[in-house]
Order: structure tokens, then C-alpha cells, then sequence
């Protein structure tokens, strides 16, 4: 969100705060604090702490998702892909990002590819279960 907190006086300021809140409060204690560490820059005139990544630049992101699209070219990747989804959508789902944002046609299109979707998962999984995310990563890079 644009309106979202930019500025703050230390790393550990950040991690309390977001470790209280969702989506942050279910992201594995080390993955939350690599974030709030490396995510922030210190500015060296007030000692304090900014998003490295501008709140109204993370906005304009998600503004634009749906003008670009890799659609038309799916089809032309030659590598071996491996997509990870998380659960799909309930009815019952606030808006945001917890379950899966890939479609099921972007999926299809690439001509060799390994789908797995986890039913349980939020669209954070791997920063909820690092672990798990690595394992995944070593068992495509074995595929």
C-alpha cells in the first residue's frame, strides 16, 4: 500500500511490529528478520531506517500486475519448468495474496512442465516454510 509506514528507527523496530500482523506474523522467525534487516536502508545523516523498496514504487507495482503478460510467449520457453502453486482462492478469502496468483493456463502453456500444487499453502510458503521451499528448489534442480 502506498500509505504503508516507510520510515523506521531500527531493524528491530520493523520485526516487532510486522511480527504481530498478518501476512508477517505466520513467516518463520528467520526469514521475518532477514526482511526487516536487509530490507531497509539506514540513512546516514538521521540514522534512521527506510523500505529499501518505496512504498508508492511497491504500489505502482501491483497497480500495473495486469498490464504485462508473458502469455504469448509461455509456449516458446525450451527448459524444463517447475511451478509451485499455493492452495486456490476460497470464497471466504480476504483480497490479497495467500493463496496462488499462477494460473493454471500460464501453467499450461509452457510446453514441458512439472505442476505441483500444495493445498495447504499460502502464497508465502517460502518464507512460512523455508525448509520446505529449499527442498522443492533442490528436487526441481534434480528434475
Amino acid at each position: 500500500s502506498a500509505r504503508r509506514r516507510a520510515e523506521w528507527a531500527s531493524p528491530d523496530e520493523l520485526f516487532e511490529r510486522l511480527s504481530g500482523q498478518p501476512p508477517f506474523s505466520t513467516w518463520d522467525e528467520a526469514a521475518l528478520r532477514a526482511y526487516t534487516t536487509h530490507g531497509l536502508t539506514r540513512d546516514a545523516s538521521t540514522g534512521r531506517y527506510h523500505l529499501a523498496c518505496p512504498p508508492l514504487f511497491e504500489a505502482s507495482v501491483y497497480a500495473n500486475r495486469h498490464t504485462a503478460s508473458l502469455d504469448d510467449v509461455l509456449g516458446d520457453v525450451r527448459a524444463r519448468v517447475s511451478v509451485v502453486r499455493a492452495r486456490d482462492r476460497q470464497p471466504s478469502d480476504p483480497p490479497g495474496l495467500g493463496p496462488s496468483a499462477t494460473r493454471i493456463e500460464s501453467v499450461a502453456a509452457f510446453p514441458v512442465v512439472r505442476d505441483r500444487q500444495l493445498p495447504n499453502a499460502s502464497h508465502f510458503f517460502p518464507l512460512e516454510t523455508p525448509a520446505l521451499a529449499a527442498g522443492l528448489v533442490m528436487e526441481a534442480l534434480a528434475w
